[in-house]
């Protein structure tokens, strides 16, 4: 138990005394007068329920929550010790009683003052019972005296010593018993005296009495109180700082220096950077960081990725300890974010296959867009009639094609067209990422074409048709073979555009990137496309084509607009607060899952807020969001959350909004409050009275034979459940 007792003095010596009061004029006993031995009281109250007191000199003592009979009130009748003479105390023992108490408090044989924080002791010791280490003391004597250590006092050998008549001179301050001395025998007690002046000599006497007036030995305890100490040793120099460049950002590392030297942690790193040489710290830009230092000798990291591309940086540390004494400065380490400087790698496996007279499919694998890594932006694939080589690469043609790569790894197809008959040909690619590196040269593949042409295109397709989605469109339509209705085709040609396709304006329509393989003929084919934007009137047409490059003709047309989704989420109007989820600083809500539109599909997120005050639309921004809301389920899902954050005690109020995939917010929901608060299970209550005499708010009342809390009054400060003895008080939850 630790409890703070401030002390303001500027005089060389003060004094202090703190006691407990006696009040009461109580019957301390002797062999005629009968008494309620004080530690031994269990505050059960049957002394004043079961029996009258003829005198009514039965009383509560409201300081301590003990009973005790009035000296003056009590004629000695002994009718209480007849009726209770089986009254059983703590321990078994016998609360009422004739016996005279010549049972002093222990002895404090582990009495402490210790000044470690500045402007402050700990005055500390194992509290002493009533009788020995048994029960409750009753007082606690504290004297206490400051010595200015310049004084001429504190040259004297009794320096620690008070004389007597000096107590006469100390100013009395009443403390209330059930706060200061209200400790168990063997409870550890720690009083914090602060305020107090540095480097003056604290000395504290402490004497314990139990209500008969039964004294411990006084012990006293001296100690210097400390001040603040000035920390003048700066943290070390780092001296391994390192950077890394790389494609997208650079690395530094260094080992963590200690808060004094080598030794602790320090507070913080200031980090600084410039482009000029040789590094000046006072010219250089400081680069925020929120590093929290790390005990010396550990390896910290800062990537740092918002710095100028390609450019040469200087970077330096200091550490800095909490007195803001800086180390000296670091190492100097220098490094660029290089950019991707990386190209894709060379393809070396490209091959052909299917040759025709007019037309050749060529095969390789897809490079990544850092060597092998991730995936190309485009191909560059030539064709000619000579051979191809890095010194005529770029007079060559470039063959037109919108064929979109693949993840590095996969196999990669396509088909050249419009060839000539009976003709040798070369072809070559290279790759390109995202930063327009190119890579290297492929391998070169020549073949000769066929000397008859394929000349029979694939059947036209006639059954196109459109479906609108939230955010896409689909087409589907039937498949048609390679020659006619036979066999399959080899690929397909989709044009979009804003208005209606023909064959005057094919040739000039948006292509859309389609990777579909086709089936064979009479199939059903399917291909979404996201590449739209909402309300635009979009017409779309399609061919087929085959490995010779004949082409079907148009498709019949179709077009689709789609409209921007202005339907919100249902309200909920189910919030509820469950009643029997008692949960520490948090109330369990459950709720039906509207949908996306209304109660149809799923919502896309909740947005749950919390609030001490009604919540309404007009401040639904002040109240606070829970940041832990659950994802929501398909309409009509029963939902649960736990909103925590709360504080016991206090009214919350809830509520919620649904929100959708196009940010489309509900309405507010019903408004749902409760509150955090202690309940008493009658079943385990053993009426014993001591919840209801300490409950500050009045909120417990009997009801019999059990007591009951007034759950709308609870302000959850848990006095009550830290008094009962029985396990039968818990938390619950007040819904209002």
């Amino acid at each position: 138990m630790i409890k703070t007792i401030k002390i303001i003095a500027i005089l060389a010596v003060s004094f202090l005394l703190f006691f407990c009061a006696d009040k009461v004029n109580k019957n301390t006993g002797n062999n005629n007068q009968p008494r309620i031995e004080y530690s031994d009281c269990t505050q059960c109250g049957n002394c004043t329920t079961m029996f009258e007191c003829p005198e009514n000199a039965i009383l509560l003592d409201d300081e301590n929550g003990a009973y005790y009979i009035d000296k003056d009130k009590c004629i000695s009748c002994m009718k209480c010790i007849d009726l209770f003479a089986d009254c059983e105390g703590r321990d078994g023992t016998v609360a009422f009683t004739t016996a005279k108490d010549i049972n002093a408090p222990a002895d404090i044989n582990d009495f402490k003052v210790v000044s470690e924080n500045p402007y402050e002791a700990v005055i500390s010791f194992t509290a002493p019972g009533d009788d020995g280490m048994t029960g409750y003391a009753y007082k606690y004597k504290l004297s206490a005296y400051l010595d200015d250590m310049t004084d001429t006092r504190a040259n004297d050998d009794d320096v620690d010593d008070v004389d007597d008549d000096e107590y006469d001179d100390m100013e009395e301050v009443e403390i209330p018993c059930a706060e200061y001395a209200y400790y168990q025998g063997g409870t550890h007690v720690e009083w914090v005296v602060d305020s107090l002046n540095s480097d003056y000599l604290l000395t504290v006497r402490l004497q314990v009495e139990d209500e008969a007036g039964n004294k411990n030995t006084e012990v006293e305890r001296s100690t210097i109180i400390a001040g603040l100490i000035t920390d003048e040793t700066a943290p070390a120099a780092i001296s391994d700082l390192a950077a890394v460049s790389n494609e997208e950002s650079i690395e530094l590392s260094w080992s963590a220096v200690g808060d004094d030297d080598m030794t602790g942690t320090a507070d913080h790193y200031i980090i600084k950077y410039s482009q000029t040489s040789p590094f000046d710290w006072d010219l250089a830009e400081e680069y925020n960081n929120s590093i929290s230092p790390q005990t010396a000798g550990i390896s910290e990291n800062l990537v740092i990725d918002d710095l100028e591309v390609g450019i040469s940086f200087e970077f330096a540390i200091k550490a800095v300890d909490e007195s803001d004494n800086e180390s000296e400065l670091s190492n100097i380490a220098v490094a660029s974010i290089t950019g991707d400087v990386t190209p894709p790698s060379t393809v070396s496996d490209l091959a052909t296959e299917l040759v025709t007279a007019s037309s050749a499919r060529i095969i390789w694998t897809a490079p990544g867009d850092n060597g092998d890594t991730g995936t190309a932006t485009e191909y560059i694939i030539k064709v000619s009639e000579a051979d191809i080589t890095d010194q005529n690469w770029d007079s060559l043609t470039e063959f037109p094609h919108n064929y979109v790569p693949s993840q590095s790894g996969s196999d990669e197809s396509l088909l050249i067209t419009n060839l000539t008959s009976d003709t040798e040909y070369y072809i070559g690619i290279k790759s390109i990422d995202d930063s327009d590196n190119i890579s290297g040269l492929s391998n070169i593949v020549s073949f000769t074409t066929d000397t008859v042409a394929d000349t029979l295109a694939p059947a036209d397709i006639t059954d196109l048709q459109l479906s609108l989605l939230p955010a896409s469109m689909e087409l589907t339509w039937t498949s048609t073979g390679d020659d006619g209705n036979t066999g399959t085709s080899e690929g397909y040609e989709i044009k979009k555009s804003t208005t209606e396709l023909n064959s005057t304006n094919w040739d000039s329509a948006d292509p859309v990137s389609c990777s579909l393989t086709p089936q064979a003929n009479g199939n059903q084919e399917s291909f979404e496309i996201t590449d739209i934007e909402v309300g635009t009137l979009y017409y779309f047409g399609i061919k087929a084509f085959d490995e010779a490059g004949n082409y079907s003709g148009i498709s019949n047309i179709v077009s689709g607009q789609l409209t921007a989704d202005d339907t919100p989420p249902s309200a909920i109007t189910d919030l509820q607060i469950v009643a029997s989820a008692a949960l520490n600083g948090r109330l369990r809500v459950t709720w039906t899952a509207p949908g996306d539109d209304a109660d149809i599909g799923t919502a896309a997120s909740y947005d749950i807020r919390y609030s001490q005050s009604p919540i309404t639309d007009a401040n639904w921004d002040n109240a606070s969001p829970f940041s832990s809301s659950p994802a929501p389920g398909a309409a009509g899902t029963t939902q649960t959350c736990d909103v925590n954050g709360i504080s016991n005690g206090t009214r919350y109020y809830i509520a919620i909004k649904a929100i959708d995939d196009s940010n489309n917010y509900g309405s507010i929901s019903n408004i749902v409050s409760g509150k955090i608060v202690y309940i008493i299970n009658p079943n385990q209550c053993a009426d014993c009275n001591s919840c209801l005499r300490f409950c500050p708010e009045d909120a417990i009342s009997d009801v019999g034979n059990y007591k009951t809390i007034d759950t709308a009054a609870c302000d959850a400060c848990g006095t009550c459940y830290n008094r009962c003895g029985w396990n039968a008080i818990h938390l619950g939850v007040h819904v209002y």
